[in-house]
């Protein structure tokens, strides 16, 4: 009996954990996370994310560290999201041990929830020509690379800032009908966040300078129950013939990380301009997997360790906005991630596992996104109203799926089965997001809203091509499923943003 649980285990580790090994840092299915994440506030969130150039403030840390410069107080702030978005995909599932009737469902994932986004500060300070601080401060910043215009004998004029920053949102649910009339379950929470800290100072009028450090931190964890998946006298002779079978596999994983981004900034009246880059780090990714399969009346399961690391590349974001009137201000910007070039390894703690310990590419796209958007401040006497609104394209890592034959050959003895997946994909899935918010600026109290929406979807069909061998090695195949599926997102979130002056 225990050679043959055994077995069973073996088979359930060697078939999920490889569909499951990558995705982790995607999320489930790895079709809802944006990976081009922009910077924080309901300001620039309604502005469509144009806020290279426009950055200002308790947020500047978050768009370009350079333009906290241009902080004449100190200033807190915070920014919540209510996210409401939805995605309709594909689950597709077969038992290896009854390969000639593959389960198909459609489901949709939820990912409402509201939660903190960011937090950010900037203090504005400076240092007398001859305060022995400066023989402090100064090493702090890499000014050596760039042409130092002020005179020693000038104040060294400097702002600090920084916050906390809600990179990957990996929050989702949903369930769907599984096999034997049961239900599937999956839950995702949490995600991937960093924790900034930098300075920025004036290298000339005008010019600002400015560098931030982000360490990523925190983590996320994944639930996926597969309830009845098969019956258990298929393995074990104990007169059980009705006992079921349900899978629960738990991937718990903390993530870390170091990168700096690095700004300049330009403002010369009607027009400001900015430039960050974006330093090139590993991401890396510790989980710990946990695999039970319950069969009553004990669970039974087993335990690993498997490590990712994510080679993250070089990228740079550039923006420019014109002021051609008092209070209205026109903005643009463009972000370029070669994501293409990201590789993954994965090393596997368990020794019998280790031939699945690789290094591959991720497969993703290049991520090219432009912002554009418009913002005019109303004096209402009592406090300026602003008025926003703006768009951006948002483009995905991922292609659209035209269609997935998976070939199942059956000899209904395991060493011989074997599944191959013939994937045909179209276009870089992308969509338009288009944005608008207002606010309320006081003397020292401000609020912003800002509302994003849009959608995409395609249709990709899904076929089970099944052939078995047991018998006759030529026998033919037959379809045991065909169908087109439609994929699709609705994105929907609301920001709020509130902050003060000091």
């Amino acid at each position: 009996m225990k050679k043959s649980l055994f077995v069973l285990i073996f088979i359930a580790v060697l078939f999920i954990c490889p569909a499951a090994s990558f995705a982790q840092l995607a999320g489930y299915g790895s079709n809802y996370l944006i990976f081009n994440t922009p910077g924080g506030g309901a300001r620039a969130a309604g502005m469509g994310g144009a806020f290279i150039a426009m950055a200002e403030g308790e947020m500047a840390y978050s768009w370009n560290p350079a333009a906290m410069i241009y902080t004449d107080r100190t200033k807190f702030g915070l920014d919540f999201l209510s996210r409401q978005d939805k995605i309709n995909d594909v689950w597709l599932d077969f038992r290896y041990w009854d390969l000639g009737n593959p389960l198909v469902e459609s489901y949709e994932a939820d990912l409402t929830h509201t939660s903190l986004n960011y937090g950010g500060f900037s203090a504005p300070f400076s240092l007398d020509s001859d305060s022995d601080a400066r023989l402090v401060m100064v090493p702090l910043l890499p000014l050596a690379l760039l042409p130092m215009t002020f005179s020693p004998s000038e104040d060294l004029q400097l702002t600090v800032g920084g916050g906390y920053r809600h990179i990957f949102d990996m929050t989702a649910e949903f369930e769907h009908p599984g096999f034997e009339n049961s239900r599937n379950t999956f839950d995702q929470h949490r995600g991937l966040d960093a924790i900034s800290l930098g300075i920025a100072t004036k290298i000339s009028e005008g010019i600002g300078f400015g560098w931030i450090m982000n360490a990523y931190v925190r983590g996320t964890e994944y639930n996926l129950i597969s309830g009845e998946t098969a019956e258990i006298s298929q393995f074990i002779n104990d007169n059980r013939a009705d006992t079921i079978v349900a899978e629960w596999t738990k991937l718990k994983s903390t993530f870390s990380g170091f990168n700096m981004d690095i700004g300049l900034s330009a403002n010369y009246n009607m027009v400001r301009a900015g430039v960050v880059v974006h330093t090139p780090y590993k991401l890396y990714q510790k989980a710990l997997r946990t695999y039970r399969i319950v069969i009553p009346p004990e669970p039974i399961g087993n335990v690993d360790r498997i490590s990712y690391a994510y080679d993250m590349p070089l990228s740079a974001s550039f923006g420019l906005a014109l002021i051609p009137v008092e209070r209205l201000s026109l903005v643009f910007d463009y972000v370029y991630r070669p994501l293409s070039k990201v590789d993954i390894q994965i090393d596997w703690e368990q020794t019998a596992l280790s031939f699945m310990d690789t290094t591959r590419s991720a497969e993703w796209e290049d991520v090219n996104q432009y912002r554009i958007g418009v913002e005019y401040v109303i004096d209402a006497r009592f406090a300026d109203i602003p008025l926003r609104l703006g768009m951006r394209n948002e483009p995905l890592v991922l292609k659209e799926l035209i269609s997935v034959d998976v070939n199942v050959q059956d000899s209904t003895g395991y060493s011989a089965d074997f599944a191959d997946y013939d994937v045909e994909e179209g276009d870089q899935i992308s969509t338009n997001i288009l944005t608008f918010g207002t606010g309320l600026a006081f003397e020292k109290i401000w609020f912003d809203i800002g509302y994003q929406f849009g959608s995409y979807s395609y249709d990709g069909t899904i076929r089970y091509l099944y052939t078995d061998i047991s018998d006759d090695p030529g026998a033919p195949t037959e379809t045991r499923y065909d169908d087109t599926h439609e994929f699709k997102v609705d994105y929907s979130r609301l920001f709020f943003s509130v902050g003060m002056y000091f």
